[in-house]
Parts: structure tokens; C-alpha cells; sequence
């Protein structure tokens, strides 16, 4: 890993991302600046092809339920965790094929 992917200390600029709304994963991304005190650039990308899709900037206050994490195979491996409930996995993975289908017609 290049020292510019690793988190910074004391900051969450870095750190890969699973955003959590409604306790669903809803996406993922990485914090890749704070251009004002408490508030975030977020890189997000997208689900099926994992290529960067759009930035967001982002209040802390929006990212309580958010799962973070130091390295995007630590990112990934959580999901395929996850995935290996198959029953929650199937779901999931509808409702992806679903966003991505009403994005990309």
C-alpha cells in the first residue's frame, strides 16, 4: 500500500467506506480530503464495476452509522462476509441489480 492510500492519523481522510442509511449498506467509497473542519470528500464508487462514480461531500454528522476501514480489501472482504448469508445476500444483491439497472437503462 503507497503512503498516500494509508488513513492519516487523527483524521478519516483515507479510510475506505461501506455507507450505512436505514442499517442497509447503501454504498461504498473513500474519504479523499476534508476541505473544511467536519466535512468530507467522499470518492464513491460504483457497485458492479467498482470504477469511481461521483464525489460527495459529506458532514460527519451524516457518517455515524458508517462503516470504516483501513484498506479497500478490508472494505471488500466485509462484504463478501456478509454475502455468505445467503438469505440477506440475495436480497441485497436485487436491490444493487435494481439501482443499477434504473441508473443504467
Amino acid at each position: 500500500m503507497s503512503t498516500e492510500d494509508q488513513p492519516q492519523p487523527s483524521t478519516l481522510v483515507g479510510n475506505w467506506v461501506h455507507v450505512i442509511e436505514k442499517g442497509e449498506i447503501e454504498g461504498q467509497g473513500k474519504i479523499v480530503s476534508m476541505p473544511a473542519p467536519g466535512t468530507y470528500m467522499v470518492q464513491l464508487y460504483d457497485w458492479l464495476a467498482g470504477e469511481p462514480n461521483c464525489l460527495r461531500l459529506v458532514p460527519l454528522s451524516e457518517m455515524s452509522d458508517w462503516r470504516f476501514y483501513d484498506t479497500s480489501e478490508l472494505m471488500a472482504d466485509t462484504f463478501n462476509l456478509r454475502l455468505d448469508n445467503k438469505p440477506q445476500a440475495d436480497a441485497f444483491t436485487q436491490r444493487i441489480r435494481r439501482k443499477y439497472q434504473d441508473k443504467n437503462p
